[in-house]
């Protein structure tokens, strides 16, 4: 090879007819069939074309968040807000955030597995099982580390740990307060 000759950069590949792969645009049926977007190949050929898609992916996105799926049970952020309040009962499946200032951090509350005070990590949980209001003077779930009832051991043919058809947790630790937002 003679190193003096000049070689192009970039050669773009050249397909079969008919092949689905059409990367030389220059050619000008190639770009005809580009622009009108008839390449049968599930190409977008437009602005508008690539919005509707996303629009319509997005949407399948947030049904299978809220439980709109086909069969899925859905997940959800507690509403009106996402703060824990424990005197709000919270069904199963869904979302809260406790930071680092809220009450159940800085005071505790008895918890009604142990009969102790206990305080709550901050960060993002997510409900195993329906959690009731507090009562006033009373008790409530506290979402905590270690798990009520905990032992650490892993045992079964499948295997099963804490979490595993343990009635007294309520709560699953999704993500601490540091990374939550992510």
């Amino acid at each position: 090879m003679n190193f003096n000759q000049s070689i192009p950069l970039l050669q773009r590949p050249k397909y079969a007819e008919g092949s689905k792969l059409i990367s030389d645009r220059d050619d000008r049926n190639n770009a005809f069939l580009w622009k009108k977007g008839d390449l049968n190949t599930g190409q977008i050929s437009s602005l508008a074309q690539a919005v509707q898609k996303l629009s319509r992916e997005v949407g399948k996105q947030r049904r299978r968040i809220v439980g709109g799926g086909t069969g899925t049970v859905g997940v959800q952020w507690q509403s009106p807000n996402k703060e824990l309040d424990p005197r709000v009962a919270v069904p199963t499946n869904t979302w809260v955030y406790i930071s680092t200032l809220n009450p159940l951090v800085t005071v505790g509350i008895i918890d009604a597995d142990s009969g102790l005070l206990v305080t709550a990590l901050p960060g993002k949980w997510l409900t195993l099982q329906d959690v009731p209001a507090l009562i006033p003077g009373g008790t409530y779930h506290m979402p905590q580390l270690p798990y009520p009832g905990a032992t650490g051991e892993v045992t079964g043919t499948p295997l099963a740990g804490d979490l595993d058809n343990n009635p007294l947790v309520y709560w699953f630790l999704e993500s601490p307060a540091p990374v939550c937002f992510s």
